[in-house]
C-alpha cells in the first residue's frame, strides 16, 4: 500500500526542479519576477474570466426560457419565480446605474420590488396578485436581459403569455390585431395555439382582467413597462375599462 504512494511520490521530487536538488532552485529574484508576472497574468485573465461567466450565465437563463412555461400557473409556482427572479435581478445590479442597461434595470428592479410588496409573500388565488406576480417575474427577466446584453430597452414579451420568451415576430390576435408572440406561438397551428394564453384561475385571458395589464399588455404596446407600472402604482392602480374580448379563439372557459 505504502509503495503505492511512494514510487510517484519520488518521481515527482526527481521531476520538479528545486525539489530534488538545492543547487537547482531559482534565485531569489527570479522567485520575485515569476510572483509579479503571475499576478499581472492574473489581473488581466480576470475580466475575460468574468465576461466566460457572464456569457455562461446568459446562455443557462436562455435555456431557462425555453422550458415551457405554465398556461394556468399556480399561486405557489409564481410566488416562487418571482421571489427568485428579483433576487438574481437584485444581484446583478450594477453600482453605477449609467452602465449599459443599468438605466432600464434600475427602473424595472423598483417597479418589480414595489409590485411584490404588494402581493406579499402569500397570495390568495384571485387574479389580480396572479398577474402582478407574472408582472415581478417578466420585470425581472427584463432587466437581467439589457444588463447581460448591454441594450438600453428590452424586446417586447409575448403577448400570449409574458411567461414565454420575448417575443420574435407578430401574429394576428382574434378581434385584437397583430401582436408581438414568441417563436413557439408564432408558429403554433391554431389548436394548439388557443391553449398556450396565459390564463387566471377562473379560466379567463390575462388581457380580460381590468386593471394595469390589460391596459399596458405587459409592455408590449411599445411603452417603457418600468415606468407605466411605477405611475400605477402610484395612482393606486385603479382598473381601465375592459376591453371586449370577443373573436379571441379559446376566450372561453
Amino acid at each position: 500500500m505504502a509503495m503505492r504512494w511512494f514510487v510517484p511520490f519520488v518521481a515527482f521530487v526527481v521531476a520538479v526542479p528545486g525539489v530534488a536538488h538545492a543547487s537547482d532552485r531559482p534565485a531569489p529574484h527570479a522567485v520575485g519576477e515569476s510572483l509579479a508576472n503571475g499576478v499581472v497574468a492574473l489581473a488581466l485573465g480576470l475580466p475575460a474570466v468574468l465576461l466566460l461567466l457572464g456569457l455562461y450565465a446568459l446562455k443557462a437563463r436562455r435555456r431557462s426560457d425555453r422550458r415551457p412555461a405554465p398556461a394556468r400557473p399556480s399561486r405557489r409556482w409564481l410566488r416562487e419565480r418571482a421571489t427568485k427572479e428579483l433576487a438574481e435581478l437584485t444581484a446583478m445590479l450594477p453600482p453605477d446605474p449609467d452602465a449599459p442597461g443599468g438605466d432600464y434595470a434600475t427602473r424595472a428592479h423598483e417597479a418589480a420590488t414595489r409590485l411584490s410588496d404588494v402581493v406579499g409573500p402569500d397570495p390568495d388565488g384571485e387574479a389580480d396578485p396572479m398577474l402582478d406576480l407574472v408582472g415581478v417575474i417578466l420585470l425581472a427577466r427584463q432587466g437581467m436581459t439589457v444588463l447581460a446584453e448591454g441594450t438600453e430597452r428590452p424586446r417586447p414579451p409575448c403577448y400570449v403569455n409574458p411567461l414565454h420568451p420575448p417575443a420574435t415576430r407578430e401574429r394576428e390576435i382574434g378581434g385584437r390585431g397583430p401582436r408581438p408572440v414568441c417563436t413557439e406561438c408564432a408558429e403554433a397551428p391554431p389548436a394548439a395555439f388557443i391553449t398556450l394564453f396565459l390564463r387566471t384561475p377562473d379560466h379567463r385571458h390575462h388581457f380580460a382582467i381590468p386593471g394595469r395589464w390589460q391596459s399596458t399588455g405587459f409592455g408590449t404596446e411599445g411603452r417603457d413597462l418600468p415606468i407605466e407600472v411605477l405611475e400605477s402604482l402610484d395612482s393606486g392602480g385603479g382598473p381601465v375599462p375592459e376591453e371586449g374580448v370577443e373573436g379571441v379563439e379559446g376566450s372561453g372557459p
